[in-house]
């Protein structure tokens, strides 16, 4: 079930839970944009999740994690098991193989 909701209020609901983004080597931090974002198709949104579901994307999505901040002016789309989103703040890179996501990860 897909659920539609502002920046601020997701910023409220989700105050203590930290989000990541996985990408490739290219991608640069700060504010990032889609120009051509539509909440009603997920092709040009810019995707995240949270810690515990991030693990479920990394397999070729990616060298790279991201802990991600969503403005408040932000449209947030929330889905099964990541968010979409029209912009996104991502800071702290660390290569996928370096990063203590793996830390709480049971195989």
């Amino acid at each position: 079930m897909k659920r539609r909701i502002s920046g601020v209020y997701f910023n409220e609901e989700y105050d203590n839970t930290e989000f990541y983004k996985i990408t490739d080597e290219n991608q640069t931090g700060g504010l990032i944009e889609s120009k051509e974002y539509t909440p009603y198709a997920g092709n040009q949104s810019i995707y995240f999740s949270d810690k515990a579901n991030i693990l479920k994307y990394v397999i070729g999505n990616g060298t790279h994690i991201w802990k991600v901040t969503i403005p408040d002016d932000a449209d947030v789309i929330m889905e099964t098991y990541l968010f979409r989103t029209d912009k996104i703040i991502l800071s702290q890179r660390q290569l996928l193989n370096d990063s203590d996501i793996w830390d709480e990860f049971t195989y």
